[in-house]
């Protein structure tokens, strides 16, 4: 756990973590709390340890940049769903269903809502 916060959490590996915390920085401006959890592994995912790293927490977005089938959000979800883990509600960010079209890294993370201000905007969410 990278981050505290009660009010969600997003769970995201890799590159993508500072625009995680970067989105947990704009959002704390705005009086939201975002715990930030960056795994250490994607495969085999901790169950015990995911649990216990959103514990109390009722909001969750994951943010991935690959592809959704078969990717870390599907299987998160599927973890705490069968762990009965108590997330009310979940929004998955990641590249979609097909490869993206050309650009630099941040104009594919912006069109793809991956950067800070996407990630942000599906807290909010999450939140409504």
């Amino acid at each position: 756990m990278l981050r505290e916060g009660s009010d969600a959490a997003v769970v995201t590996c890799g590159i993508l973590t500072g625009e995680a915390l970067r989105a947990a920085d704009a959002l704390q401006a705005e009086g939201v709390g975002v715990r930030v959890v960056k795994l250490a592994q994607v495969s085999p995912l901790n169950g015990k340890g995911l649990c216990a790293a959103l514990d109390g927490v009722k909001r969750l977005v994951v943010a991935e940049d690959q592809l959704r089938t078969g990717g870390l959000g599907e299987r998160l979800s599927a973890l705490l769903l069968e762990q009965d883990a108590g997330i009310g509600k979940i929004r998955l960010r990641n590249v979609g269903t097909a490869l993206p079209t050309q650009g630099s890294t941040a104009q594919l993370w912006h069109e793809l809502g991956l950067d800070a201000e996407g990630i942000a905007q599906a807290v909010r969410e999450v939140l409504a």
